[in-house]
């Protein structure tokens, strides 16, 4: 099982890879979009829920954290099993896991000071 699990993320991989090499140009604007959203509402969220709970710091600082980090590849799968705009969400995945570059760190300082 573990050696099966360890080969599943590659794979995934491979088959968003697969799909982006088909993809228009028009579907990157709406990826884009969707890369830039997902992590400032995500991070915006935390912002307005972390007061309202009792978090210890080591808590505080996941939630930023996790709030930060990029969608799953998992997610574009289920989206292409399924026919429910595929080229989107494999757009807006590609395109997340590149500028986790620029969120993760944001979300890492948010949660540390």
């Amino acid at each position: 099982m573990q050696l099966l699990g360890n080969a599943t993320v590659p794979l995934m991989l491979f088959a968003l890879g697969a799909r982006m090499v088909g993809e228009s140009i028009r579907s990157w604007r709406v990826g884009l979009l969707g890369a830039v959203l997902c992590p400032v509402t995500g991070l915006l969220s935390a912002l307005i829920v972390a007061p309202l709970f009792t978090l210890t710091p080591l808590q505080h600082g996941l939630l930023f954290i996790f709030a930060s980090l990029p969608p799953a590849v998992l997610n574009f799968l289920l989206t292409d099993r399924y026919q429910q705009e595929p080229e989107r969400i494999a757009t807006i995945v590609l395109l997340r896991n590149m500028l986790a570059v620029v969120f993760v760190p944001i979300g890492l300082y948010i949660s540390l000071r």
